[in-house]
């Protein structure tokens, strides 16, 4: 009877919590907030696979730092020390938040989902992809690094 009362205490604690899988660990970029949680599919440690011709999908949830009324999406990729745009097709990221509507206010905790296309004519090779989230001013909401590594899904 104690330990059904328990696994019932536990899973409603779970559930009140928010808890929704596995994080997935990242850094920080170190002069802008981080996520408050990072969830990338089939990934609980890095580097995580990316596999080529497939779409990867993540989410993350963060803490609003200012009122915004617009939020776009910026990922980038970096190889050998260089920095590149990575375009995920998506300008509006509004679009994708989970539990939440634009416009978004100061200290509001919100989820958004990505979905990332993986060319199949991509090189395989480890790289860290960074993304952020941009409000109006074009400052980053939340930015953070993930390293990943590029493969064919064997």
């Amino acid at each position: 009877m104690a330990s059904t009362t328990f696994a019932l205490v536990l899973f409603t604690l779970c559930l009140a919590t928010g808890i929704q899988g596995d994080s997935t660990p990242y850094t920080s970029c170190s002069t802008v907030a981080d996520p408050i949680d990072f969830r990338m599919d089939g990934c609980t440690e890095t580097p995580c696979a990316l596999y080529r011709g497939e779409t990867a999908s993540a989410e993350w949830d963060w803490e609003v730092t200012a009122d915004t009324t617009t939020l776009t999406p910026r990922v980038k990729a970096i190889v050998l020390g260089l920095s590149i745009s990575y375009d995920i097709g998506q300008e509006d990221a509004c679009e994708t938040l989970t539990n939440a509507e634009c416009p978004l206010d100061a200290g509001e905790e919100v989820t958004y989902g990505l979905s990332m296309p993986v060319l199949a004519s991509y090189p395989k090779l480890s790289l860290t992809i960074e993304f952020a989230l941009l409000d109006d001013n074009g400052d980053a909401q939340v930015c953070f690094r993930v390293p990943v590594k590029v493969q064919d899904r064997s």
